[in-house]
Protein backbone atom coordinates (compact mmCIF):
# COMPACT_ATOMS: atom_id res chain seq x y z
CA UNK A 1 0.00 0.00 0.00
CA UNK A 2 0.91 3.57 -1.15
CA UNK A 3 -0.51 6.67 1.98
CA UNK A 4 -3.14 3.69 2.80
CA UNK A 5 -4.25 3.26 -0.63
CA UNK A 6 -4.16 -0.51 -2.34
CA UNK A 7 -1.68 -0.83 -5.33
CA UNK A 8 -4.09 -1.80 -8.11
CA UNK A 9 -3.53 -5.10 -10.38
CA UNK A 10 -2.93 -2.46 -13.33
CA UNK A 11 -0.28 -0.13 -11.44
CA UNK A 12 3.35 0.41 -12.32
CA UNK A 13 6.14 0.25 -9.85
CA UNK A 14 9.31 1.85 -10.69
CA UNK A 15 12.02 0.80 -8.10
CA UNK A 16 14.55 3.59 -7.46
CA UNK A 17 18.20 2.94 -7.45
CA UNK A 18 21.73 5.08 -6.21
CA UNK A 19 23.52 4.72 -9.67
CA UNK A 20 27.05 5.87 -9.50
CA UNK A 21 27.82 9.08 -11.71
CA UNK A 22 29.38 8.23 -14.97
CA UNK A 23 33.75 8.95 -14.94
CA UNK A 24 34.46 12.04 -15.87
CA UNK A 25 36.97 11.64 -19.18
CA UNK A 26 40.35 12.61 -18.24
CA UNK A 27 41.55 16.18 -18.43
CA UNK A 28 43.98 17.05 -21.03
CA UNK A 29 47.43 17.72 -19.56
CA UNK A 30 51.19 18.63 -21.26
CA UNK A 31 54.46 17.21 -19.33
CA UNK A 32 57.42 18.80 -20.58
CA UNK A 33 60.04 15.49 -21.22
CA UNK A 34 62.79 17.55 -21.33
CA UNK A 35 64.70 20.30 -23.79
CA UNK A 36 68.37 20.79 -25.33
CA UNK A 37 70.87 23.41 -27.19
CA UNK A 38 73.64 20.04 -26.86
CA UNK A 39 75.18 20.22 -30.19
CA UNK A 40 73.85 17.01 -32.00
CA UNK A 41 75.88 14.28 -32.50
CA UNK A 42 74.86 10.26 -32.81
CA UNK A 43 74.33 10.20 -28.84
CA UNK A 44 72.86 13.89 -28.35
CA UNK A 45 69.33 14.34 -27.40
CA UNK A 46 66.57 14.36 -24.59
CA UNK A 47 66.64 11.19 -22.12
CA UNK A 48 62.85 10.24 -22.16
CA UNK A 49 61.81 9.47 -18.66
CA UNK A 50 60.09 5.43 -17.86
CA UNK A 51 57.00 7.14 -16.87
CA UNK A 52 55.31 8.10 -20.19
CA UNK A 53 52.23 6.37 -20.08
CA UNK A 54 50.64 4.09 -22.46
CA UNK A 55 48.52 5.94 -24.48
CA UNK A 56 50.43 9.12 -24.25
CA UNK A 57 51.08 11.38 -27.19
CA UNK A 58 54.77 12.12 -27.22
CA UNK A 59 55.64 15.55 -29.86
CA UNK A 60 59.04 17.11 -30.49
CA UNK A 61 60.43 20.10 -32.01
CA UNK A 62 63.74 21.27 -33.00
CA UNK A 63 65.42 24.56 -34.73
CA UNK A 64 68.91 24.44 -36.17
CA UNK A 65 71.45 26.06 -38.55
CA UNK A 66 73.08 24.85 -41.58
CA UNK A 67 70.21 24.65 -44.19
CA UNK A 68 72.28 25.37 -47.12
CA UNK A 69 74.77 22.51 -45.98
CA UNK A 70 72.63 19.73 -46.93
CA UNK A 71 71.58 18.80 -43.41
CA UNK A 72 69.34 16.44 -42.88
CA UNK A 73 67.77 15.30 -39.92
CA UNK A 74 66.24 11.58 -38.30
CA UNK A 75 64.61 11.31 -34.58
CA UNK A 76 64.46 8.03 -33.29
CA UNK A 77 63.77 6.67 -29.98
CA UNK A 78 67.05 4.76 -30.14
CA UNK A 79 66.15 1.86 -27.32
CA UNK A 80 63.41 -0.03 -28.36
CA UNK A 81 63.66 1.36 -32.39
CA UNK A 82 59.99 3.08 -32.43
CA UNK A 83 59.50 5.34 -35.43
CA UNK A 84 58.78 9.11 -34.91
CA UNK A 85 56.44 10.10 -37.39
CA UNK A 86 57.49 13.80 -38.88
CA UNK A 87 54.92 16.33 -38.82
CA UNK A 88 56.20 19.56 -40.75
CA UNK A 89 59.18 21.50 -41.52
CA UNK A 90 59.46 24.95 -42.66
CA UNK A 91 63.13 27.11 -43.34
CA UNK A 92 62.82 30.67 -41.00
CA UNK A 93 65.43 32.10 -43.19
CA UNK A 94 68.30 30.93 -45.32
CA UNK A 95 69.91 28.84 -43.20
CA UNK A 96 67.17 27.53 -40.63
CA UNK A 97 65.13 24.38 -40.11
CA UNK A 98 62.59 24.16 -37.76
CA UNK A 99 60.95 20.47 -37.65
CA UNK A 100 57.84 18.91 -36.05
CA UNK A 101 57.48 15.51 -34.92
CA UNK A 102 54.78 12.98 -33.07
CA UNK A 103 54.60 9.30 -31.83
CA UNK A 104 51.32 7.91 -30.70
CA UNK A 105 52.21 5.62 -28.04
CA UNK A 106 49.10 3.19 -28.50
CA UNK A 107 48.64 0.31 -25.76
CA UNK A 108 52.50 0.54 -24.35
CA UNK A 109 54.32 3.19 -22.61
CA UNK A 110 57.77 4.48 -22.92
CA UNK A 111 60.29 1.78 -21.30
CA UNK A 112 63.26 2.93 -18.88
CA UNK A 113 66.10 3.96 -20.93
CA UNK A 114 64.67 5.35 -24.17
CA UNK A 115 66.29 7.99 -25.33
CA UNK A 116 65.10 10.75 -27.84
CA UNK A 117 67.94 11.97 -30.57
CA UNK A 118 68.49 13.83 -33.47
CA UNK A 119 70.65 12.46 -35.88
CA UNK A 120 72.37 14.39 -38.88
CA UNK A 121 73.70 12.65 -41.87
CA UNK A 122 75.21 15.61 -43.46
CA UNK A 123 75.81 19.21 -42.29
CA UNK A 124 76.04 18.67 -38.62
CA UNK A 125 74.91 22.34 -37.01
CA UNK A 126 76.80 24.80 -34.89
CA UNK A 127 73.86 25.96 -33.62
CA UNK A 128 70.60 24.00 -32.41
CA UNK A 129 67.16 23.96 -30.05
CA UNK A 130 65.04 20.68 -29.09
CA UNK A 131 62.63 20.08 -27.14
CA UNK A 132 59.64 17.22 -26.09
CA UNK A 133 56.17 16.82 -24.23
CA UNK A 134 53.70 14.47 -24.20
CA UNK A 135 50.14 14.47 -23.82
CA UNK A 136 47.81 12.44 -21.63
CA UNK A 137 43.61 12.56 -21.78
CA UNK A 138 43.33 13.15 -25.54
CA UNK A 139 40.63 11.23 -27.20
CA UNK A 140 42.31 9.93 -30.56
CA UNK A 141 45.67 11.17 -30.43
CA UNK A 142 45.01 12.84 -34.06
CA UNK A 143 45.89 15.80 -35.08
CA UNK A 144 42.62 17.30 -36.28
CA UNK A 145 44.04 21.20 -37.43
CA UNK A 146 47.31 22.68 -38.31
CA UNK A 147 48.18 26.28 -39.42
CA UNK A 148 51.78 27.61 -40.47
CA UNK A 149 53.48 30.86 -41.99
CA UNK A 150 56.85 32.32 -42.15
CA UNK A 151 58.13 35.97 -42.29
CA UNK A 152 61.09 38.37 -41.11
CA UNK A 153 59.57 41.15 -37.49
CA UNK A 154 58.85 40.51 -34.19
CA UNK A 155 55.28 39.73 -34.87
CA UNK A 156 55.57 35.82 -35.51
CA UNK A 157 52.05 34.25 -36.48
CA UNK A 158 50.91 30.84 -37.69
CA UNK A 159 47.53 32.60 -38.81
CA UNK A 160 44.69 30.93 -37.90
CA UNK A 161 43.54 27.35 -38.49
CA UNK A 162 40.01 26.22 -39.93
CA UNK A 163 37.28 25.18 -37.33
CA UNK A 164 38.11 22.74 -34.74
CA UNK A 165 36.14 19.60 -34.62
CA UNK A 166 35.44 18.31 -31.28
CA UNK A 167 35.28 20.83 -28.16
CA UNK A 168 38.70 19.58 -26.06
CA UNK A 169 41.68 19.70 -27.99
CA UNK A 170 44.90 20.48 -27.34
CA UNK A 171 46.92 22.84 -29.05
CA UNK A 172 50.47 23.52 -29.74
CA UNK A 173 52.49 26.11 -30.97
CA UNK A 174 56.15 26.20 -32.01
CA UNK A 175 57.97 29.05 -33.50
CA UNK A 176 61.52 28.59 -34.89
CA UNK A 177 63.97 31.47 -35.92
CA UNK A 178 67.74 32.31 -36.82
CA UNK A 179 67.98 33.94 -33.75
CA UNK A 180 69.87 32.58 -30.40
CA UNK A 181 68.17 31.89 -26.95
CA UNK A 182 69.03 35.22 -25.59
CA UNK A 183 66.74 37.20 -27.90
CA UNK A 184 63.27 38.44 -26.15
CA UNK A 185 60.70 35.45 -26.84
CA UNK A 186 57.71 37.97 -26.86
CA UNK A 187 54.61 37.51 -25.60
CA UNK A 188 52.14 34.64 -26.66
CA UNK A 189 48.69 35.38 -27.85
CA UNK A 190 44.98 33.74 -28.36
CA UNK A 191 45.26 31.98 -25.12
CA UNK A 192 48.43 30.27 -25.63
CA UNK A 193 50.70 29.76 -22.25
CA UNK A 194 54.33 30.34 -22.86
CA UNK A 195 56.01 26.79 -22.82
CA UNK A 196 60.17 26.38 -23.43
CA UNK A 197 62.03 28.58 -24.91
CA UNK A 198 65.83 27.34 -25.92
CA UNK A 199 68.23 27.50 -28.78
CA UNK A 200 71.68 28.60 -29.65
CA UNK A 201 74.21 30.87 -27.84
CA UNK A 202 75.08 32.43 -31.38
CA UNK A 203 72.91 33.35 -34.07
CA UNK A 204 71.12 30.25 -36.04
CA UNK A 205 68.71 28.85 -34.58
CA UNK A 206 65.57 29.74 -31.24
CA UNK A 207 62.70 27.42 -30.55
CA UNK A 208 60.25 28.36 -28.36
CA UNK A 209 56.67 27.02 -27.53
CA UNK A 210 53.10 27.78 -26.48
CA UNK A 211 50.48 25.59 -25.93
CA UNK A 212 46.65 25.18 -24.66
CA UNK A 213 43.64 23.05 -23.35
CA UNK A 214 40.63 24.20 -24.89
CA UNK A 215 37.37 23.26 -24.39
CA UNK A 216 35.56 24.54 -27.43
CA UNK A 217 35.48 24.40 -30.85
CA UNK A 218 36.98 27.74 -33.11
CA UNK A 219 40.44 29.10 -34.91
CA UNK A 220 43.82 28.44 -32.89
CA UNK A 221 46.83 30.23 -33.76
CA UNK A 222 50.57 30.02 -32.41
CA UNK A 223 51.81 33.74 -32.13
CA UNK A 224 53.79 36.02 -30.73
CA UNK A 225 54.29 39.71 -30.50
CA UNK A 226 57.28 41.92 -29.42
CA UNK A 227 59.91 39.20 -29.65
CA UNK A 228 63.18 40.34 -30.76
CA UNK A 229 62.84 40.93 -35.14
CA UNK A 230 64.18 37.67 -36.56
CA UNK A 231 63.27 35.53 -39.60
CA UNK A 232 61.13 32.83 -38.38
CA UNK A 233 58.64 29.92 -39.05
CA UNK A 234 55.14 29.48 -36.99
CA UNK A 235 53.42 26.63 -36.85
CA UNK A 236 50.11 26.01 -35.23
CA UNK A 237 48.99 22.54 -34.65
CA UNK A 238 45.72 21.10 -32.95
CA UNK A 239 45.25 17.59 -31.37
CA UNK A 240 42.13 15.83 -30.29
Amino acid sequence: MIGGSPIGAGAIVRPFYNRPPAAAPPAIARTLVGSDRTLPDPTTGISVPSDIPAGALVLAATCYNNRGAAGTITPSFITDGRAVGLINQFFPGADTTLITYALALGGTGISAGDFLEWNFTAGLPTQIGMLCIYVTGLAANVMDRDASNTGAGTDQDSGLTAATTVADEFVWGTIGTNGRQIDAVGAWQAGLAAGVHVGGTAVGADLKEGFAVVAATGQYRSRVTGATSRDWASYCQCWR
